[in-house]
């Protein structure tokens, strides 16, 4: 009987985990994935990022967060940001009549458009990424 538990943890220990569940951190696109990330356009840095349902965390001024994957994904999506202690939102209405992205890498540039707000408002860009050729 205790033989059969070491046999089972053994098999969760060397079949438990899927690589399909990690999110991408580098420029390799995986066949039919859309992955998307956030590029802070801005001089503040954000944290607390959420994007669509992903747990980004901080993206500073002026710097690019990893690719997230992500089954369905439009030009823009929903993006929060906590700025200097205030929380900016960009919230998208619904997607009645977009077409889904194909697979590949794509960028949100993230700006502040509105201040006045509560939550202030978060200005989003679509940009397909392209990833420069190592020589």
């Amino acid at each position: 009987m205790k033989n059969s538990h070491y046999f089972f943890l053994l098999f969760l220990v060397l079949f438990g985990c899927d690589e399909s569940d990690t999110e991408t951190t580098d420029l390799r696109t995986p066949t039919n994935a859309v992955e998307v990330r956030i590029t802070n356009t801005t001089n503040f840095d954000f944290e607390e990022v959420i994007l669509m349902t992903k747990d980004v965390g901080t993206v500073l001024a002026g710097e690019s967060s990893s690719f997230y994957v992500f089954d369905t994904a439009y030009e823009y999506g929903y993006v929060k940001a906590i700025v200097e202690g205030k929380e900016y939102v960009a919230q998208p209405t619904d997607f009645v009549g977009e077409t889904p992205l194909g697979p590949g890498q794509y960028s949100y540039l993230v700006s502040i458009f509105d201040t006045s707000t509560s939550p202030g408002t978060l200005n989003t860009t679509f940009e397909v990424f392209e990833p420069v050729a190592s020589e």
